[in-house]
């Protein structure tokens, strides 16, 4: 994985940006729309930049009230979003189509009805899940995994009498897609984490798509 880190004025930078391109609030829509325009110069030099994007976005569906009560619980959720190629070099239009997409979801209560769907499977062995969810999608379940969430739960400045510096959201990438791109808030940054199983990308590929997605969100920053 590879970490970047960005300071309290370019975090500021980069939400100006998303409010002025996606709306007061839409810092998902917008860090979602420059992470799909890196990964597509990726794949279109692998010639694999044809085909749709599609992305499953995790959420935290923890009511606000409750998030510092259940910080150790896993309560999620995911939004689905489908793009096509053609809209990548229409930076607004795909901001756009994604909050439409986000938009539909939420209003149909697909996050929630997932969220009470997914109770159901805890049940089930992984290895039948695993086993049934590569047979319905021929083992090619999303392009890249993605998640952006607010500030952190945690919020306190020390932990076990150690101060925190900085905190990172650092899931592991599943496979497939086996790679992912993972953005927090803690302490008035954004943090972001480019996670990738060995193999799934070069170094070469690592650096480009890290320095196009500083590009995309506008600012630069410093590897961490």
């Amino acid at each position: 994985f590879r970490t970047i880190c960005f300071d309290r004025d370019q975090t500021a930078s980069i939400i100006e940006s998303a409010e002025k391109e996606a709306g007061y609030l839409m810092l998902m829509p917008y860090a979602l729309a420059a992470s799909i325009k890196a990964f597509h110069k990726i794949f279109s030099q692998a010639g694999r930049g044809d085909g749709h994007y599609v992305v499953p976005v995790s959420i935290d569906v923890r009511p606000v009230k409750k998030v510092a009560r259940q910080i150790f619980f896993n309560h999620v959720s995911f939004l689905f979003f489908k793009i096509e190629p053609g809209l990548v070099e229409d930076f607004s239009q795909l901001v756009t189509t994604l909050k439409q997409q986000m938009y539909d979801q939420i209003k149909s209560r697909f996050p929630a009805d997932l969220a009470e769907a997914n109770l159901l499977m805890r049940i089930v062995p992984l290895p039948a899940l695993e086993y049934v969810l590569r047979l319905m999608f021929r083992g090619e379940m999303a392009s890249f995994n993605f998640s952006c969430i607010k500030e952190s739960a945690y919020t306190s400045s020390s932990f076990m009498n150690s101060k925190v510096l900085n905190l990172f959201h650092m899931p592991r990438a599943p496979v497939p897609p086996g790679v992912g791109i993972f953005f927090n808030q803690f302490n008035g940054r954004i943090n972001g984490v480019l996670s990738y199983l060995d193999g799934m990308l070069d170094p070469d590929s690592v650096e480009t798509l890290i320095v196009d997605l500083k590009s995309s969100l506008g600012v630069n920053a410093c590897p961490a």
